[in-house]
């Protein structure tokens, strides 16, 4: 039974394969149809692909087999092309276009030395990815996601540099790793099959993602962006944006150093170099003469306002009956932390509103 089911399925999947086969020959020219170091596809002249690949490779990888029709995600209509034997099946004319576009992303990123990491922690695919990030001189998590890596990193990891791009390949069991790179704004690329929602990512790939063949044929790819990436910056070091932080922290010291100590004002706030848009020492003592002229401004606004109430007699909020002093023997508080229950008079009980608080309070009988 086992074996005649498997053959079932097998037969199903591939007359499947062999459908979308038709179709895409009928559409797409002779000279694009070959293998991955072909021509670039001419039916998007305007898009500058990363690396080759033809519709054929997409389709032998199986990259357009999605779910079952009960777990699909209302989002993702747009991007099937049918349904079949209960199967979903992508347009792969709507996934070329964007797998493109991702890819372009990740070699511009990768030319300018930007840090780029995979991320997939599913076990089939664990060593495929450790193998591609490794391949091309990037960053990976194969494994289950440590919270607070990116959004807690000084007291997760002592401290790390931000990625400058994230490529999800399993985005169904990596939910906790996508909020927290949508929380600290890094721009992420993901494979969205049937079952998932594509506004989640930035740059969305309708693809399989549960097939091995379609996960290998997207990490090659994208490792390819990434080489021809660090290849270009190689040609052109001086397109590196990367961020140098020795020279950050001497330019620092500088302007600390040329800055003039004064004497701080109660109730001033001094400001902090470290968080201001430039490190002239100039403007940050001018910015911090506004900040302390402000500051007396306000103080001396509070001090008329308190004058003029004491002028109009209602310096008080209680009024003349608040400020007429009270007797001497009630307590206006009593004391949390004692341990023994107090003997205080009526009075003293109904002023305190000793109800209100934790110790027991006994009123002596008359």
């Amino acid at each position: 039974m086992l074996a005649s089911g498997g053959a079932k399925a097998t037969g199903m999947a591939s007359g499947v394969v062999a459908a979308v086969l038709r179709h895409v020959s009928r559409r797409i020219p002779a000279t694009a149809t070959g293998t991955p170091a072909a021509a670039a596809p001419r039916w998007l002249p305007h898009v500058r692909t990363a690396t080759t690949f033809s519709m054929e490779d997409l389709v032998q990888a199986r990259v357009h087999l999605g779910h079952t029709h009960g777990v699909n995600n209302p989002k993702m209509d747009d991007f099937i092309y049918e349904k079949r034997h209960g199967l979903t099946v992508l347009d792969l004319d709507k996934t070329v276009p964007l797998l493109q576009r991702a890819l372009d992303i990740t070699r511009e990123i990768a030319s300018r030395g930007g840090v780029i990491l995979f991320v997939s922690n599913r076990p089939q695919f664990e060593t495929m990815v450790r193998r591609t990030a490794t391949s091309c001189g990037e960053y990976f998590v194969s494994k289950k996601w440590v919270g607070g890596c990116l959004t807690n990193t000084y007291r997760v990891l002592g401290g790390m540099q931000l990625p400058d791009l994230v490529l999800f390949f399993s985005l169904p069991v990596n939910q906790a790793a996508l909020k927290e790179v949508r929380d600290c704004m890094i721009p992420c690329v993901g494979l969205v099959d049937t079952d998932c929602d594509p506004s989640s990512v930035d740059y969305p790939v309708p693809a399989n993602d549960d097939s091995e063949t379609s996960v290998n044929l997207m990490l090659d790819l994208f490792a390819g962006a990434v080489n021809e990436g660090k290849a270009e910056l190689a040609r052109h070091p001086e397109t590196s944006y990367r961020f140098d932080v020795e020279e950050y922290r001497q330019q620092l010291a500088e302007a600390a150093a040329g800055r003039q100590q004064r004497p701080r004002t109660a109730g001033t706030r001094r400001l902090d170099l470290t968080r201001m848009t430039t490190l002239d020492p100039a403007l940050a003592e001018q910015a911090a003469r506004v900040h302390h002229h402000q500051q007396q401004q306000q103080q001396q606004q509070q001090q008329q306002r308190q004058q003029q109430q004491q002028q109009r007699g209602g310096g008080d909020r209680r009024g003349r009956r608040g400020a007429e002093e009270k007797p001497a023997n009630v307590k206006t508080r009593v004391e949390l932390d004692s341990a023994e229950p107090q003997e205080v008079d009526e009075a003293t009980a109904r002023v305190a509103g000793a109800h209100r608080y934790r110790t027991r309070v006994v009123v002596p009988k008359k």
